[in-house]
């Protein structure tokens, strides 16, 4: 029990998953399912990636039964869910009605 990790966004587009007790538990959530959505024509796995983050939202209760993390990403117009027990992007997005993008 208790909040032992500290959730965090990147300029290099990146969530990570940092614990207060151990580096050895941080870890990048994967954006595996994105990255390989995206164009193989963009050179580098930066360009593949999400858009920065602007804003982030998470809860534990019943992490293990759903995702349990949603980000805002620059100029994309649905939010992502990720699920922290896989470390990694989730299946369901969130679309804002009516669609625009985030700003």
């Amino acid at each position: 029990g208790g909040q032992t990790h500290l959730l965090s966004a990147g300029g290099d587009r990146t969530l990570r998953r940092s614990s207060i007790w151990s580096a050895q538990q941080d870890c990048e959530l994967s954006q595996g399912r994105e990255t390989k959505r995206r164009s193989m024509h963009e050179t580098s796995v930066r360009e593949r990636r999400l858009p920065p983050v602007l804003a982030l939202a998470s809860s534990q209760r019943r992490e293990r039964d759903w995702a349990n993390v949603v980000t805002c990403h620059a100029g994309s117009p649905v939010a992502y869910s990720w699920d922290t027990t896989t470390k990694a992007l989730a299946p369901h997005t969130l679309a804002a009605r009516p669609a625009a993008p985030i700003t």
